[in-house]
């Protein structure tokens, strides 16, 4: 149901997702590193988010997103690194997987070469600062400073953003799906002032 027949993760509406039994669909969402399930809701959502817009997926692990609203993926493979990946299996969470259609390339990094309008990022860890992070983290700060948009999806307790000012929009529409056990998803936006 939630791949095609290359193994790539597809966007299905969240009625069809939630025909998974919920402990099933957690546990393969960590079998196979995968954090946001792409709902044909939350596209159509970034459809109209994006407006026409030129759009970004950073830290798009398996590309999911990025191939269904057709931008550039692009993603730093941090977790391909052996100390890293060694972190993720210690912890018992298979690292994600990113196929080769998504580029390998840092969010700043990719942010400067794309130059785009709206940013979006899928369960993207925060960049230590020393607020809390990850040390190979997102600088969200540098990049909304260079974008209109930054759209950030995850979670309240996984993903607080210490270091963003209030997001100008937080929603929790009922058609996010994750591997949360909480189910406390959101969608946070911010605007370039």
């Amino acid at each position: 149901l939630l791949l095609d027949l290359q193994g790539r993760l597809l966007a299905r509406s969240a009625s069809e997702v939630d025909t998974l039994p919920w402990p099933w669909l957690l546990a393969w969402c960590n079998h196979a590193g995968v954090y946001c399930v792409p709902t044909t809701e939350l596209i159509e959502w970034l459809k109209d988010a994006v407006g026409g817009r030129s759009a970004l997926d950073v830290a798009a692990g398996h590309g999911a997103i990025g191939c269904a609203l057709g931008i550039h993926t692009t993603d730093a493979r941090m977790s391909e690194r052996p100390e890293i990946a060694a972190e993720y299996r210690r912890v018992g969470h298979p690292p994600p997987f990113c196929p080769p259609e998504v580029e390998t390339l840092e969010a700043l990094a990719a942010v400067e070469k794309y130059r785009p309008q709206v940013v979006i990022c899928a369960w993207g860890s925060e960049k230590d600062k020393g607020r809390g992070g990850f040390v190979f983290g997102l600088d969200e700060v540098a990049i909304l400073r260079k974008v209109e948009t930054y759209i950030h999806i995850g979670t309240r307790r996984r993903h607080p953003h210490r270091g963003m000012r209030r997001p100008d929009q937080v929603l929790r529409p009922p058609w996010l799906r994750s591997r949360a056990v909480q189910r406390d998803d959101q969608i946070c936006v911010w605007n370039r002032r």
